[in-house]
Order: C-alpha cells, then sequence, then structure tokens
C-alpha cells in the first residue's frame, strides 16, 4: 500500500485518489480485524465467517483478473 500511496500517478489524478481511498477502506490487516472482532458474539461467528469467506474469494478474483491483465501486457510488450 505504500507504495501506492507514494505513486505521483496515483497521488495526482483524482481517479488515482479516489482508488488509494476505497483501497484503504477494503484492505483489513489481522490487527485491525482483532480490535474489530474480539468481542463478536459466539453466534455471529459463523455468520462473519462467511462473509470473510465470501470477501477472500471477491479479491482472488481480482487478484487473478489483474494477473491476467498483466500476462497480457507483458505480451504485448514482447511484440
Amino acid at each position: 500500500m505504500e507504495r501506492l500511496q507514494r505513486d505521483p500517478s496515483l497521488r495526482f489524478s483524482e481517479r488515482g485518489r479516489s482508488m488509494l481511498i476505497w483501497l484503504r477502506r477494503c484492505l483489513v490487516t489481522a490487527n485491525e480485524a482483532e480490535l474489530e472482532l474480539g468481542d463478536l458474539p459466539q453466534h455471529l461467528l459463523p455468520t462473519v465467517a462467511g462473509l470473510a469467506k465470501e470477501c477472500a474469494d471477491e479479491w482472488q478474483r481480482l487478484a487473478g483478473e489483474l494477473n491476467s491483465r498483466t500476462r497480457q501486457l507483458d505480451l504485448q510488450d514482447l511484440k
């Protein structure tokens, strides 16, 4: 995240700043999660676990899509 925050192409454009804000909202560290969920009632654990799994699945899908785009760009550079 620090590298993205230092990148001028993101810092100095409205779209880039919006993306940085979105990423900060979406990224959760283990410490943040523990602070927020430490006192979660036991009966809600399965529900929150399911939400976390859905988020992880979406991030995995997004990572695959971005990796695919990167490979396509790499192939174009070879031409």
